[in-house]
């Protein structure tokens, strides 16, 4: 599920079959211009990725800020990436992987399989001084991908609605400020989160040089939370602002050998949107 940043260099310098395709979503919370970071320096042979643009659906006036597209449009975008239903592809981001894992759950939702992310991601990169490409990439031919899925567990509001107590769980991946309402900018309609979820940050399982924690440490962070088994993954819905650091807590659990968790795509951004949906403030 993850790659060594000089791993991939490897196989990108001998050109060892599989070659991945590698695609590049380093993109934050109000970022104005991702397609700069990318012409500036990129990993060699990488595609640029927008995820406001390429991972999102076009988002209602009210609602999730980056809902899931279409099937079919979403298997056109792979597409225009390169991709077949037989690639191998590596993602990455400067995020430790929490921006990533939404390319990586939207890829496996679709049905591809080898699917990885690139441990430490472009900092690790840079800081093994790699070599970096500039400009706008090389130019792609169109793959054959046809989506064949959903593949990837979902749950919509109505399902969220049930996801705690009763043997399930609900987790908010924001930061904490955010799940309690307490601190930071008001990005979605309301403050707060779900009523019955947990915060479970995700940067809380990512190390601090951007590599993914150990699995038995993540194991345990989230033991706290009340997942301690497979069985207990399975039944745990994963939400944040907009679907895209929740989907890291997908990636992170079934790393960690709990896989099966769901994801909530509109997340709060969906959820608070709608004022007659309850919300909770506060730890």
């Amino acid at each position: 599920m993850l790659i060594k940043a000089e791993d991939l260099a490897s196989i990108i310098h001998s050109g060892t079959a599989p070659v991945p395709k590698v695609l590049d979503v380093r993109w934050h919370l109000g970022m104005v211009n991702a397609r700069k970071n990318y012409d500036d320096g990129h990993i060699p042979l990488s595609v640029f990725v927008d995820l406001d643009r390429d991972l999102s659906g076009r988002p209602a006036m009210v609602g999730a800020r980056h809902p899931l597209p279409e099937p079919e449009v979403w298997a056109e975008t792979l597409r225009s990436w390169g991709l077949d239903n037989d690639s191998h592809v590596v993602v990455y981001d400067e995020s430790g992987g929490t921006v990533a894992a939404r390319a990586w759950w939207m890829l496996r939702w679709a049905g591809l399989r080898s699917v990885r992310i690139l441990d430490g991601g472009w900092q690790e990169w840079t800081r093994l001084h790699l070599p970096v490409a500039v400009g706008p990439g090389n130019p792609v031919w169109p793959g054959t991908f046809q989506f064949v899925g959903p593949s990837m567990p979902v749950v919509d509001a109505d399902g969220v609605a049930g996801c705690s107590g009763d043997g399930k769980s609900l987790l908010d991946a924001r930061v904490q400020g955010r799940y309690t309402g307490k601190e930071g900018a008001q990005i979605d309609r309301r403050l707060g989160h779900i009523p019955g979820a947990k915060n479970m940050p995700a940067l809380d399982l990512v190390s601090d040089d951007w590599t993914l924690r150990p699995p038995e440490e993540i194991r345990s962070v989230l033991a706290a939370r009340g997942v301690q088994s497979p069985e207990d993954a399975a039944n745990t819905a994963a939400y944040c602002g907009s679907g895209v650091n929740a989907s890291f807590l997908v990636f992170a659990m079934e790393y960690a050998g709990l896989p099966g968790a769901s994801l909530y795509p509109g997340s709060f951004s969906e959820w608070g949107a709608d004022l007659s949906r309850p919300v909770e403030a506060g730890a």
